[in-house]
């Protein structure tokens, strides 16, 4: 009976173990970014990224299908037609020029690995974001007045 219990409590520590190797740390970068997500972004895409209902995508399998799309489109906004899961949306999603690039980075991290699960994802530097914004090709920002058309 006893060599049960020593077994079974071994085999809950082992688990435990590599419950905790199979999460991923929360950075700095990435407890930020969850703050800014909270502030700049979950009244529209929704506290898990999962948008709200046909008005606005969820930010899993949008448009942002590389890491400088997804910092485009929070530095510069994004407008459009854009198919996610089947559904068109048509809207708008505004410049933000009140972030600053390391706060971009943060809001990056938050998004790619705790929103996307990316468990393969390195997190961005703040180095990074100069190359990023770099490959930014609009070439005017999107701000609310610009359209009439749903934010998105």
């Amino acid at each position: 009976m006893i060599k049960w219990g020593l077994l079974a409590l071994m085999a809950g520590i082992v688990l435990a173990v590599l419950g905790i190797l199979w999460m991923r740390p929360v950075s700095g970068s990435i407890a930020r970014g969850e703050k800014l997500y909270a502030v700049h972004c979950v009244n529209c895409h929704g506290e898990q990224g999962e948008g709200l209902a046909q008005l606005i995508p969820p930010i899993h399998g949008t448009g942002a299908s590389s890491d400088a799309d997804l910092i485009c489109a929070m530095r510069y906004g994004k407008k459009g037609k854009l198919e996610v899961g089947g559904i068109v949306y048509d809207g708008v999603m505004p410049a933000n020029f009140e972030l600053d690039e390391g706060e971009i980075r943060d809001l990056a991290n938050f998004v790619r690995i705790k929103l996307r699960k990316c468990r393969d994802c390195k997190e961005l530097g703040l180095a990074d974001m100069p190359v990023f914004l770099a490959k930014c090709t609009l070439a005017q920002p999107l701000l609310l007045s610009d359209s009439a058309q749903t934010q998105y």
